[in-house]
């Protein structure tokens, strides 16, 4: 009897499955018409990256310090936005069609009620099956995602390539890595710990398939 391969997918967030750079503008525009400024809600949110352990939308409303009233404002405004026409194309049908060549996951850090909302709200996280790794730093968490996610195999994809680099180091040959050249990396080279290198996550399958 021959053994079929085990493969699990892990497939980033923020720039890969989702235009975050777009839904962050769509975030600043409610907070200028709230607070008077965007600029003025973007630095209390680095404020909030550069002291708390995960920078999330309510550190950044804290940093305000806003009466509650308005802070309740703008965080339900803020949560308000549709997520959905951020998806980049093809990314849910993607996330579908990875279901049927293994387990997908999406794998993304960052504050847990941030990212799972936005996966949610997007319709992704249903179209992964509802499974999400969401950590503090994914760089230094593979193996913890590896366990819960048994495979013989795990393609990880990714926009950024020191991501990759640290999957490959933590999962070595086992590991199969693909950059998806959206966003503010696009025009970074591809590093050593990087396979496949691909314009949009819509050839994702395309890519897997002529690989197996």
């Amino acid at each position: 009897m021959t053994h079929e391969t085990r493969r699990a997918f892990l497939v980033d967030l923020d720039n890969t499955l989702l235009d975050t750079d777009a839904y962050k503008a769509a975030l600043g525009g409610v907070a200028a018409g709230l607070l008077g400024s965007a600029a003025r809600f973007w630095t209390a949110y680095e404020l909030a990256r550069s002291v708390d352990p995960v920078v999330s939308l309510r550190g950044a409303i804290a940093r305000l310090a806003l009466p509650e009233s308005e802070s309740d404002r703008l965080w339900h405004a803020l949560r308000a936005v549709p997520v959905a026409p951020f998806a980049f194309p093809q990314a849910a049908e993607t996330l579908r069609g990875l279901s049927a060549l293994g387990a997908a996951a999406i794998v993304t850090d960052g504050s847990d009620e941030d990212q799972r909302g936005k996966a949610e709200r997007s319709g992704l996280l249903a179209a992964a099956g509802g499974r999400i790794f969401v950590q503090a730093d994914k760089t230094a968490a593979w193996e913890e995602i590896r366990s819960a996610l048994p495979a013989d195999e795990w393609w990880v994809v990714d926009d950024k390539p020191r991501i990759l680099a640290s999957a490959r180091a933590a999962m070595g040959g086992r590991c199969v890595t693909v950059q998806v050249a959206h966003g503010r990396y696009a025009g970074e080279a591809a590093g050593e710990g990087t396979d496949h290198r691909i314009a949009q996550i819509g050839q994702l399958i395309p890519l897997i398939t002529r690989n197996l």
